[in-house]
């Protein structure tokens, strides 16, 4: 009885060994699936298959070096990764450096532009004094005159015509 419940127990596990194989591929498998989906390229999958203890041992040196491989591939993507990842760094820290230089640049040539400006409206005033170009009061003040000047020209140019006519 007691070979009988031997073999028995060994079929049990033998079926609870296939059955947590099969498990742990479908784990295996839905880690690749993640992984796929994270890096997005099948260049990071791992192809992890658990083999059966039936299995020849050439067959579980094969896939051992497959696996091999593809860890050894995996591991060299993630240097590869990790170095573009530190060159972006180094980049962006000399982009915003160079951001940071042009904004206080700008500032700066803002200030300048500035202070030009009131140098500028400071040396217009100044030469229309000199050159005696009138500014906007005197320019009106003398449109008046010219006005009034004009209207009372013509009003004596009326009445002179007005007189010769009278007196021819």
């Amino acid at each position: 009885m007691s070979s009988e419940e031997d073999q028995k127990s060994n079929e049990r596990r033998a079926k609870a060994r296939k059955r947590l194989i099969k498990d742990m591929n479908m784990i295996f498998d839905a880690v690749n699936k993640i992984m796929q989906l994270v890096f997005g390229s099948r260049d990071y999958v791992l192809p992890v298959k658990l083999i059966d203890a039936d299995s020849s041992l050439d067959e579980r040196l094969k896939k051992l070096d497959v696996a091999k491989e593809s860890l050894e591939e995996s591991l060299s993507a993630i240097e590869d990764l990790k170095l573009e990842a530190s060159r972006n760094k180094v980049e962006l820290e000399v982009a915003l450096e160079r951001l940071s230089f042009l904004e206080r640049e700008k500032a700066s040539a803002e200030e300048e532009l500035k202070e030009i400006r009131k140098i500028a409206e400071s040396d217009s005033q100044v030469f229309r004094k000199l050159a005696g170009v009138p500014g906007q009061n005197e320019i009106f003040r003398e449109r008046i005159i010219g006005l009034v000047t004009g209207v009372f020209a013509s009003v004596l140019a009326a009445g002179l015509l007005a007189l010769f006519s009278w007196l021819l």
